[in-house]
């Protein structure tokens, strides 16, 4: 059903981002002029519109949020005003370098940019620094390519490099230094470009027993053998509360998944894992939690937690990998496709929470019970 006028709306970012749904705030005057201000993204658009449901019925927070972007939008007008000011200081001409041309832009823009923007730029212009040289006025659209081709960029690192020389030449155009924009004309057909994306790489029989033998000298090692077991997301995993796990009738409750198909689904557990899940849970909010015991962050479970803990024993892996090996190891048994769904969140289930039977749920125990360890 259609929101009411003056309640403000959900939005879908584009792109693979880790929260798409944005809750906005209704057009507000200021100025003269009218904002629709951002109040928080989500991984899921039920908690976007929890969220607007707050916004709405919760004047303190309400005003908070409003006076928030009130600030944000002053001190944005505050930055703009000293970018004016700074304009009169750049220094370049029709005869400067690459390097030249970049120092100016980071004068000129940097300070409007959030620090994760900057630090985009910053790679992208050190993936092309052997242009550095090169007078940014003679480049050509095959000068540019051929430097690309050089240092063997991927599609993506590609595509971030055009869009810094974008904005470097409309820094040129706007100072009257040149009239055409020559990244814009540069195009890229993703075909041609070596796939150097990682293989997925399983765990072998060897490498689980190996984790299971380390598992009491190394903690974390008890998390990846649930993920190897459960088949769970990372994102679903760092989601998980602990009151979403049932002891009694060995299910986990997933709410927050990376994938629509992916939430609001049971998954069982096993009883190979069950004395796992009980040694971690414990009586903070969240199943993995922070030193500070609140929901940890995808980059730190990554980075602090799942790989350092592989490290200790000798092996590599990434997080998707014990899913992909999960996988593989309930594949090897008698199960079909639907029930497979169900147990993994792919697109094929369509089924919720609400509308599993007491046999489905046996069912789902039963299968995933089969499984040893084998790929």
């Amino acid at each position: 059903m259609r929101n009411p006028n003056g309640y403000g709306t959900i939005t879908k970012l584009s792109g693979n981002r880790r929260n798409p749904y944005a809750a906005r705030t209704e057009k507000i005057l200021v100025n003269n002029t009218f904002y629709s201000f951002y109040i928080d993204y989500f991984s899921t658009k039920s908690e976007a519109k929890t969220c607007l449901e707050k916004y709405n019925t919760d004047i303190n927070y309400r005003n908070s949020i409003i006076q928030k972007n009130l600030d944000k939008l002053k001190t944005h007008k505050t930055e703009l005003t000293q970018v004016k000011k700074l304009n009169k200081e750049l220094k370049f001409d029709i005869s400067s370098t690459v390097e030249e041309v970049f120092e100016n832009y980071k004068k000129y823009k940097f300070s409007t940019l959030a620090e994760k923007t900057q630090k985009s730029y910053l790679s992208s212009y050190n993936a092309i620094i052997s242009m550095k040289d090169m007078i940014f006025s003679e480049l050509s659209v095959n000068d540019i390519i051929t430097e690309f081709k050089k240092q063997k960029l991927t599609y993506s690192v590609s595509l971030k490099c055009r869009a810094l020389l974008k904005q470097m030449y409309d820094l040129c155009i706007l100072e009257g230094l040149l009239k055409v924009n020559y990244a814009e004309l540069i195009s890229f057909d993703k075909n041609k470009f070596e796939d150097t994306r990682r293989k997925i790489k399983l765990f072998t029989k060897s490498e689980i027993d190996l984790i299971w033998s380390k598992k009491d000298s190394i903690p974390f090692l008890k998390v990846i053998l649930i993920m190897l077991y459960t088949g769970i997301r990372t994102t679903e995993l760092l989601n998980l509360k602990n009151h979403h796990i049932d002891l009694e009738n060995r299910t986990m409750r997933i709410e927050v998944s990376k994938t629509e198909s992916g939430e609001n689904r049971l998954v069982p557990i096993s009883k190979k894992i069950l004395p796992l899940v009980k040694d971690i849970m414990n009586e903070n909010e969240y199943f993995i939690s922070n030193n500070r015991n609140k929901k940890m962050k995808n980059d730190n479970f990554v980075r602090d937690h799942f790989k350092k803990s592989l490290f200790f024993i000798g092996l590599e892996h990434n997080p998707h990998e014990t899913r992909h090996t999960f996988i593989s190891m309930i594949n090897r048994l008698d199960i079909n496709d639907a029930l497979l769904s169900k147990i993994v969140g792919h697109k094929s289930s369509l089924i919720t929470i609400n509308t599993y039977t007491h046999k489905e749920i046996s069912d789902l125990i039963s299968a995933i019970d089969k499984l040893d360890g084998e790929i």
